[in-house]
């Protein structure tokens, strides 16, 4: 039975690595293609490299070596305060209502929760252990962030919809206008992100 669950624990911290190495290699490759131009897909390449390096905060913990190396313990990669809006950000910019005011606005929350983050990863290993070990710490970046990254989510799915409905008011071939390639990928992002943290508060011990 201990071999099993060890199978599964492996092949689990190997699948995010394998999406660590993946994500930040297109999220890279899109910044370099954009990177004399700040177009739009800069964005989403952003997107992708902090969705990946999300995953550093899990690796070490997966594989058994955020003890024997503690320079790896609490990184300052949860970005759930930021990843919803910058894709909220990218998809504003792409749609029919870019002439308008860019809400960069949403940003704020993520770039602040960044720097604290940054702030407790330099402090002493025991002062980032009781730290971790407490409620605010949790509260702050882990449940206050999921319910602000879906609220962002939600008001994204709206601007997408408007946006659909626009652009059938306004052109009549409709491929390729009405984003509909971002609506799914949201709705991917949103539906796993709560099953993912409704499983993990069932059954903390499985993940």
């Amino acid at each position: 039975m201990n071999a099993i669950i060890d199978i599964n624990y492996n092949l689990q911290s190997l699948m995010d690595v394998l999406g660590l190495i993946q994500g930040i290699s297109f999220g890279i490759l899109l910044l370099l293609l954009n990177y004399r131009h700040f177009r739009n897909t800069y964005l989403l390449g952003i997107f992708l490299v902090l969705y990946s390096l999300k995953l550093m905060v899990f690796i070490p913990a997966g594989l058994n070596i955020d003890q024997e190396h503690p320079e790896l313990f609490l990184l300052p990669f949860d970005f759930s305060w930021l990843l919803f809006p910058i894709f909220f950000v990218y998809t504003q910019k792409i749609s029919i209502f870019s002439d308008q005011k860019i809400k960069y606005w949403v940003l704020y929350p993520g770039i602040i929760s960044f720097v604290l983050q940054a702030v407790i990863y330099f402090l002493p290993y025991d002062t980032k252990l009781e730290i971790a070990q407490s409620f605010w710490h949790e509260f702050l970046f882990t449940i206050m962030g999921i319910c602000y990254s879906w609220v962002i989510g939600i008001w994204n799915l709206r601007l997408i919809n408007q946006h659909r409905k626009e652009v059938e008011n306004t052109f009549s071939d409709l491929e390729n206008k009405v984003l509909g390639w971002a609506r799914v990928f949201l709705i991917y992002l949103l539906t796993t992100s709560v099953l993912v943290h409704i499983l993990f508060y069932v059954s903390p011990e499985n993940y």
